[in-house]
């Protein structure tokens, strides 16, 4: 509960005005409660000793006001607590996703996108907001409460307090051992919920290669099962929370039956006044929220606390790029890359890249060829600095590249992906991509860059036009285009292309690297392809295998060479010329 504390407190410092109302009007709350019992213990001795009417419409009075001034606290209280729910949920949120966006692609290998949705959304919103104020917050008023009403129970009786005070130690014990049962139900629930959303995101995000395959049935059962197995941890932590919430919602009853006994027989005996019987009897009335609140902390505790434990997995995961703590500006000068015996390898295991070297200089075009594997994908995964060599380094200008501003090189770069990720927004807002830099002039032209004017000034809507959920309404040219033209818009200094023209035509293709050779003439290029045209077009080729540069050279230079690249031109030839028969 300590490490939780001091990870709500930054949290809750952000408020200190909403803080410092609760602390203080969670007092008065507490305070103006035990007047109540007082007055009527005045009242009802005053009955008894047949004070005048004027005492008692005074008495009645005061009742009424202390009832008023009640009603005020609790609804500023109550309003303060549920504001801060909302937005200790929106700190949450913010926080985490901040930090998973930081995180390395690594990480996202590690954690399924259903677990990942959950912790920010199950996790946040019905376990942790509330219990991170109200929670929190009401058991501390429930505190408050208890031991101010047995201070006001002690000045009326000390033998009568002792009895009704007895059971407080059985319920200590009840709280140690309830605990721990409610966190491991609490978990596997949160661990089922996580199970089923990884289910659904995957069988949603595969639809057509399920319905492709006619595995409806099969996923069907998969689906099945997760439900299945939430079922029973809901099951499970729903009867453990029914049974100790009906005890701690009952448990205060010991106490009434100590008051009605111990305390009738002295009123009998002539120990205790009527009033103070009375008194009694409403002080232990009113303990009966307070220990209900204190016995939902146990439960709720345990609940956020498990919450809370999920989340601070995320957040102790550091990213494995970090920005330099002193980061070396190279300004908006051309770009001369270097690869100086760079290796890389994942997590320890065989080496994806051994003794890599080579130059780019501002304006050339370099293209990278080779199997399946060899190594492509991971040098352009380098240069966006997704991951940092293990081996070697990498200079930008005579810096090495992890020396310079995270954020203002990945300014300078254009990265197309193999695989187009569109975002179900309009064809603008895609372009774009929330950077504010970026004019509708600049969209305009970038789409035209891209071959896509004449289809996108053919829509109803234009740049306007959504796109459906992941650009599901465009073919597949086209939404390779569409990431070019977002990459083209940024004007970037290095262009990064993964095999991205692969489902454009040979025409289109020509007048694509025509229109950017106008229009950035000093735009570094580096591409993976296997496009004959492409390849043949580059101001020099770079042969991997296994991981190695086993060729170099411009395109005429390694087919005189007669080795694996020109082996490798002539069977692409091959399937191009069979694919267009």
């Amino acid at each position: 509960m300590r490490r939780l504390a001091k990870w709500l407190w930054r949290f809750w410092k952000l408020h200190p005005l909403q803080l410092a109302i609760i602390l203080i009007f969670s007092i008065l709350n507490a305070a103006i409660g035990i007047a109540y019992p007082y007055i009527l213990k005045y009242i009802f001795d005053g009955l008894e000793a047949e004070f005048s009417n004027e005492n008692l419409t005074r008495l009645a009075l005061l009742f009424l006001g202390v009832g008023v001034a009640a009603y005020f606290v609790y609804i500023i209280l109550q309003g303060t607590r549920a504001y801060m729910n909302i937005r200790l949920e929106f700190h949450f949120r913010q926080w985490i996703f901040e930090h998973l966006t930081k995180l390395s692609p690594s990480f996202f290998n590690k954690f399924t996108t259903g677990d990942l949705v959950t912790r920010l959304t199950d996790d946040i919103t019905e376990k942790l907001s509330w219990f991170s104020c109200s929670g929190i917050f009401r058991t501390y008023e429930a505190l408050l409460t208890v031991i101010f009403c047995i201070g006001a129970m002690l000045t009326l009786n000390v033998k009568l307090t002792l009895y009704a005070v007895g059971p407080l130690p059985f319920i200590v014990f009840v709280f140690i051992k309830t605990a721990t049962v409610l966190h491991k139900r609490f978990d596997r629930v949160q661990r089922a919920i996580s199970h089923i959303n990884n289910v659904m995101e995957s069988c949603f995000s595969g639809i057509k290669v399920i319905k492709a395959y006619n595995r409806e049935k099969a996923q069907k059962e998969v689906f099945s099962k997760a439900v299945e197995d939430r079922k029973k941890a809901e099951v499970k932590a729903a009867v453990s929370y029914s049974i100790i919430d009906s005890l701690w919602s009952h448990i205060w009853q010991l106490g009434i039956v100590v008051i009605l006994l111990v305390g009738g027989k002295m009123v009998i005996n002539g120990n205790l006044t009527i009033g103070d019987f009375v008194a009694f009897d409403t002080y232990m009335l009113m303990l009966i929220y307070p220990m209900f609140d204190i016995g939902q902390f146990v439960v709720s505790g345990r609940r956020g606390v498990v919450s809370y434990e999920r989340l601070r997995e995320l957040e102790e995961i550091s990213p494995d790029i970090e920005e330099p703590k002193n980061p070396i500006s190279i300004g908006d000068r051309g770009l001369e890359i270097e690869f100086r015996n760079v290796g890389f390898s994942f997590d320890g295991d065989r080496k994806a890249l051994k003794s890599i070297n080579f130059k780019i200089r501002s304006g050339e075009t370099v293209a990278l060829v080779g199997s399946i594997g060899s190594g492509k994908s991971t040098i352009l995964a380098l240069l966006t600095r997704l991951f940092d060599p293990t081996e070697g380094e990498i200079l930008v200008n005579g810096h090495s590249l992890k020396n310079l501003s995270l954020e203002e090189w990945r300014k300078l770069i254009g990265y197309i992906p193999q695989e187009p990720m569109l975002f179900s927004d309009t064809i603008e807002s895609n372009v774009v991509f929330h950077r504010s830099s970026i004019t509708e002039e600049m969209v305009h032209s970038s789409i035209k860059s891209a071959q896509m004017a004449d289809e996108v000034s053919g829509l109803h809507n234009g740049s306007k036009t959504f796109i459906g959920t992941r650009g599901v309404n465009l073919s597949g040219g086209q939404k390779q285009r569409l990431s070019l033209a977002r990459a083209l818009a940024g004007r970037p200094k290095l262009l990064l292309l993964d095999d991205c023209t692969a489902s454009l035509d040979a025409e289109t293709e020509i007048a694509l690297w025509k229109r950017l050779k106008e229009i950035m003439p000093e735009t570094s290029s580096l591409l993976v392809s296997h496009r004959t045209q492409t390849i043949k077009n580059a101001d020099f080729i770079l042969v991997l295998d296994n991981g190695e540069i086993i060729e170099r050279g411009s395109h005429k230079e390694l087919i005189d060479l007669g080795g694996v690249y020109k082996k490798l031109y002539e069977k692409q030839l091959l399937v191009e010329a069979v694919g267009l028969s």
